[in-house]
């Protein structure tokens, strides 16, 4: 093998399958269909080394989010025109979609499915969230406040974090029925400067209650606000779970 050819520069995206490793458990939530491969590994190549072995349109631009629907498709999150890019599998390029965007570029689009397979692009310039349907056509938006990350329950409701203003906390979990109605809002972590909601996740277990998983971004502590040199820094992980008696989330 020609060493040379593993030689690359940062930000090195592969997109990598293999049967043939050991079964490997998916962590709390993630996941849409079981048939799908967990050993999905997306890295991105801004510097076009891998570009040859992508048909069509190049790698994705500036990748944010990926997720993968029940026909084993890649959908990949990107800056650009087109903010989803779409693979039929590895290295097999299908096709761009995106939405009706009017502000800006794109800030760490976010997006999910459904199960019935629309796909869910968040737009936080706009206070958006786009809907799509299983061939990337567009149907709707849904206006929320500020939205990063988003996940869907079996039932269609939409769960989302995001800011009470751009870039501002306090920081907000919303979950919203399919219209967009505000069913359950609440707020996630200390209320500091950079503690940004990036990512969340849904898990319902028959017989148990249904659970939010959120990760956060902390720069420092409400306590040394400001200071960045002395405060702690980290991405913590928080659990909040439905009580059905009381429709709330704790």
């Amino acid at each position: 093998m020609n060493k040379s050819a593993l030689v690359v520069t940062p930000l090195l995206i592969m997109l990598f399958v293999s049967s043939a490793v050991a079964k490997k458990e998916l962590p709390p939530g993630a996941g849409v269909d079981v048939s799908v491969p967990t050993n999905v590994l997306l890295a991105v190549d801004n510097s076009s080394s891998m570009n040859g072995n992508v048909s069509g349109p190049r790698v994705p631009n500036d990748p944010q989010d990926i997720a993968i629907d029940s026909k084993g498709r890649w959908h990949v999150a990107q800056s650009g025109a087109k903010p989803v890019r779409q693979y039929a599998s590895a290295k097999k390029w299908t096709k761009d979609y995106g939405s009706p965007h009017q502000k800006g570029g794109w800030d760490r689009a976010r997006i999910a499915f459904d199960v019935s397979g629309s796909l869910y692009l968040t737009d936080y310039s706009d206070s958006l969230i786009h809907k799509f349907d299983s061939e990337g056509n567009f149907v709707k938006s849904i206006s929320t406040p500020w939205p990063r990350g988003i996940d869907l329950d079996t039932d269609g409701n939409i769960y989302v974090t995001g800011d009470s203003a751009k870039y501002k906390g306090p920081w907000m979990a919303r979950r919203l029925d399919s219209d967009g109605n505000v069913l359950n809002e609440w707020t996630v972590g200390p209320n500091c400067h950079g503690c940004y909601p990036h990512g969340i996740s849904v898990l319902q277990k028959k017989g148990q209650p249904l659970k939010v998983y959120i990760v956060s971004k902390e720069m420092h502590s409400s306590v040394h606000e400001g200071k960045y040199s002395t405060c702690k820094r980290g991405y913590p992980v928080r659990v909040y779970r439905h009580n059905e008696t009381t429709d709330k989330f704790n």
